[in-house]
């Protein structure tokens, strides 16, 4: 957590031109950045010379009057298939983010020098820091004739004010000094301390930020790449970097108070699914208002844990007279000492040092002393024994002890379930996670009837048909090739379910008139098992938490579940005419139940604590339902709906089921299958 200090001032400008930026009449008085500055350059952009100039590794850049030969190369900050989630009043969206390139280097000849720029379309971002000068480009909201205008600046032309104290840090002093205690553990073998610094590791991380934010920028994503270019600079001294596949835009956060801590824990419980769905590792919101009280970020401090991977920071200003001017610089020194905290740095091991008369500080210095005014700076740059620090002041040494921990959080909660369609004549199209798109593939002919499971323990659902009219079921596998498996007969229902608990989905038929046969892979035959009457429809789940799956009925007569525990069987009476059954493991806690949809927007779900049914409301007439995990946040099973009339699936995802996950195939006449389709993938 970071607060601040007060003080005074106002600002004006100036103009510069090369190849790459272009020096551009324009209403100084119009752009914020006079409230700070009191000279700048207002340019626009060339960014397709520039990327043609950087396929070389060198870019000539004349800034402020001022000539840089650069050496640079490609950071790959974002993947080419990156999502943006967005909200409306109608749901959450898929849209593909902007295409961003980023680049990190340094000025010839200058070995202390540190450059970080990022292209987004007609906009170019990012800093060169040389011989203790920082020079900044920056984009603003505005446009002239159709080309962003950008502002180029000195900090030392940072204007100067009467500064006071503010407030002190209000960070919990306990976590601190647990991931002090852990962090001291990790210690203990320098060899492992080594090895981790020497190990590259890529950390993903999902920026979210709201309208406020957006606001500022005429290009938003461009700027949030930038601001990450420039944390991994320093993150590249650990030999650790993070990397973005999702990002999510939120609208107005007009929550409770606004203080830090109430939007912190607002945004804590709501990006947790979209976390885990995502397959990232960190979550941080970049806040664009003032938060109410004395804080202008807070960061979790690590303690080994993925609930504490979250931070929210503050975006703007706090007041004309305040040390947090959101410069370019100081959002980027305030986003490195949050996510330092994620990272387990922490204040007591800042680091300051004089240079000339002023002073220069690490980023995970509190309270923020400011980034360009009265001789203060703030630099984008953690503490370490090689550079800026000493034994004592050594935070970047927490970075790469954490770094492979922080990269692992995505996998505790990865089993997450999407969603697929089969056109009944051998083409099936499975949402992928990690690209957004579908994946088309081939597999049975026409008249087949889909099935999917785990078929070799595996951790991922693969596909599979049962042919009615040779009594026999085909699995794909893997490798691609198929199993075949002799069962069936006029009639029956195909059923899937891990038998005897060994990890591996088998096959199985219900004649829909008491007669079951399960498929036994031991003894590559069917166990055959008495159990209901004619017309009921067949269930499957583990009722009893013991990994296996149990058989069971819905009696649609009696509107009532029988579920078979070994020799006896539980009668749960729930449902009424027309519902379809549902099962799943509604409260996380291992065991499924059942429950019913209506088709209409009505679901009746069964709490085995209070031995009754709970409703949720959630869809609309004509719809088909379907279940899974969608976060996998809690071993939760969310509901859903697959609309056939627009082709579409509806999954309610989060804590509000008016926000329900939109995800449109565009196919008609299909069926719809769900299944976690590849292992640790995201969920898009």
């Amino acid at each position: 957590m970071l607060i601040l200090i007060l003080l005074t001032g106002t600002a004006f400008a100036d103009t510069s031109d090369d190849d790459y930026l272009k020096k551009v009449n324009f209403d100084n008085k119009s752009l914020e950045i006079t409230d700070n500055f009191k000279n700048f350059d207002v340019v626009t952009s060339n960014t397709e010379a520039f990327m043609k100039a950087a396929e070389s590794g060198k870019v000539r850049l004349t800034l402020l009057g001022k000539e840089f030969e650069l050496e640079l190369k490609e950071t790959n900050v974002i993947s080419e298939s990156a999502k943006i989630i967005k909200e409306n009043k109608t749901g959450i969206y898929f849209v593909n983010a902007p295409h961003v390139d980023t680049y990190r280097g340094y000025v010839t000849g200058k070995d202390d020098s540190r450059v970080s720029l990022t292209v987004a379309d007609d906009v170019l971002i990012g800093s060169i820091r040389v011989e203790n000068k920082t020079y900044i480009i920056d984009q603003t909201n505005q446009k002239q004739a159709g080309k962003v205008i950008h502002v180029v600046y000195d900090l030392d032309d940072f204007k100067e004010r009467e500064i006071k104290e503010y407030n002190t840090c209000g960070v919990d002093e306990k976590e601190e000094a647990l991931s002090n205690e852990l962090f001291a553990e990790s210690l203990s073998s320098e060899g492992a301390i080594t090895s981790s610094i020497l190990t590259y590791t890529q950390i993903d991380i999902l920026p979210c930020y709201d309208q406020g934010f957006e606001d500022e920028y005429t290009n938003p994503i461009g700027e949030i790449v930038a601001m990450v270019n420039e944390v991994n600079g320093e993150l590249a001294h650990a030999n650790a970097e993070l990397n973005i596949h999702f990002f999510k835009r939120y609208g107005d956060l007009n929550v409770g108070n606004g203080n830090s801590h109430t939007i912190y824990y607002y945004f804590m419980d709501d990006i947790k699914p979209y976390r885990n769905m995502t397959g990232t590792d960190l979550a941080m919101l970049l806040y664009g208002n003032d938060f109410t009280d004395d804080t202008i970020g807070t960061g979790s401090t690590f303690n080994g844990s993925s609930n504490r991977a979250y931070s929210v920071i503050q975006m703007v200003s706090a007041g004309l007279f305040s040390s947090y001017q959101a410069t370019y610089n100081g959002r980027c020194v305030l986003i490195t000492h949050e996510l330092g905290h994620n990272f387990g740095a922490t204040h007591e091991e800042a680091y300051r040092w004089p240079l000339g008369l002023s002073w220069h500080y690490t980023s995970m210095w509190s309270p923020f002393t400011g980034t360009s005014f009265l001789d203060d700076y703030m630099e984008v740059e953690y503490s370490d024994l090689n550079r800026r620090g000493d034994a004592s002041h050594n935070n970047i040494l927490h970075v790469a002890s954490n770094k492979d921990t922080i990269a692992d959080f995505k996998e505790l909660n990865s089993d997450v379930d999407t969603v697929g369609v089969y056109d009944n004549a051998g083409t099936w199209a499975l949402w992928n996670l990690s690209s957004g798109y579908l994946d088309i593939v081939g597999f049975g002919w026409s008249g087949t009837k889909p099935v999917v499971g785990d078929w070799d323990d595996d951790d991922e659902v693969e596909v599979g048909i049962y042919d009615p009219v040779n009594y026999r079921f085909l699995l794909r596998l893997d490798s691609g090739s198929y199993q075949t498996i002799p069962l069936g007969w006029a009639g029956v229902t195909p059923v899937i379910g891990d038998w005897d608990g060994n990890g591996n989905d088998e096959p199985g038929v219900y004649d829909n008139a008491g007669t079951w046969a399960l498929w036994n892979r031991s003894t590559n035959s069917a166990d055959i098992v008495g159990f209901g009457w004619s017309n009921t429809k067949p269930v499957v789940g583990d009722w009893d938490n013991d990994d296996a799956t149990e058989v069971g009925i819905y009696n649609t007569a009696g509107n009532n579940f029988l579920l078979k525990t070994g020799s006896s069987y539980q009668t749960i009476g729930l449902g009424w005419a027309g519902v379809t059954p549902v099962i799943g493991d509604w409260n996380g806690d291992g065991t499924d139940e059942p429950g019913v949809y209506n088709n209409a927007g009505t679901w009746a779900l069964w709490d085995r604590n209070t031995n009754s049914a709970y409703t949720v409301g959630f869809g609309w007439s004509g719809t088909t339902p379907v279940v899974g995990h969608w976060t996998g946040v809690d071993g939760k099973t969310g509901v859903g709906i697959f609309e056939a009339a627009n082709n579409r699936f509806l999954l309610r995802v989060g804590p509000s089921p008016l926000n329900p996950v939109f995800i449109d195939l565009g196919l008609s006449g299909v069926t719809p299958v769900i299944g976690h389709w590849n292992e640790y993938s995201t969920f898009v």
